[in-house]
């Protein structure tokens, strides 16, 4: 992980709320111990949520505001004389400037390979839930969420569980859902080439958090490995 890998990280972690050892931060927040320009963005970075953090907090809603809604009247609304919605205000300006300041290229790969294994360790949904791989394939093409992905032979060789569509920064994303077996489970992540800024050339094995990872490129998609198998299982379904 660089730099610029790390910062589009970091920039959703929220410093006192979100777990340090959570694996979507862990790795970047690692970095910024050994990474002294890092660090001083990252104490900016944190600075700047905070005190746009405590400008929401301040705002009180009126007294009156549950018998307004319960009665349904209409009040002259005056927010913007506020002193409280002008300092949160500000705070968001300063965030957006830094940001922008920064120019840190956006949607690495890192950072997908980040929020997916994040997103495979949740309690998401999964719409379509079948063992038909036929169907899973059905369901994606329908859903325009790349239908023509193409599974290696190891992975087509197991039965499905399911599978769901998602955006990330608005592309689609699909996750395949296959059995390895007791406590194998098996994510295939897929989205298009295209999308991210630097897509594997070549194939990449890694650890994030508990989950060993594989991950690869085509010519037309990128593909995401997860198992809660070990690395050894995991060798055994790549292409």
């Amino acid at each position: 992980m660089n730099r610029n890998e790390a910062k589009e990280i970091l920039a959703l972690y929220r410093r006192g709320i979100d777990n340090p050892a959570d694996p979507e931060f862990a790795e970047a927040l690692e970095l910024v111990k050994h990474d002294r320009e890092l660090a001083i963005w990252f104490e900016q970075q944190s600075a700047v949520y905070e005190a746009t953090r405590q400008k929401f907090q301040a705002i009180e809603a009126p007294s009156e505001l549950v018998g307004w809604i319960l009665s349904g009247r209409k009040r002259r609304n005056e927010w913007w004389r506020s002193p409280v919605i002008w300092g949160a205000a500000a705070a968001i300006a300063i965030l957006i400037a830094i940001v922008v300041r920064d120019g840190s290229p956006k949607h690495s790969f890192a950072a997908y390979r980040s929020r997916m294994v994040r997103t495979a360790m949740s309690n998401y949904g999964m719409p379509l839930m079948t063992n038909d791989l036929a169907a899973i394939r059905s369901y994606l093409t329908t859903n325009n969420a790349h239908g023509d992905y193409v599974l290696p032979a190891a992975l087509a060789k197991l039965p499905g569980q399911g599978c769901v569509a998602f955006p990330w920064h608005d592309r689609p994303v699909a996750l395949i859902c296959l059995d390895g077996g007791p406590k194998r489970d098996v994510f295939l992540f897929v989205i298009n080439r295209k999308d991210l800024s630097d897509p594997p050339k070549q194939r990449e094995l890694t650890k994030i958090g508990p989950l060993p990872t594989a991950s690869w490129s085509d010519d037309k998609k990128t593909y995401l490995l997860a198992t809660r198998g070990d690395e050894q299982f995991l060798q055994t379904l790549l292409p």
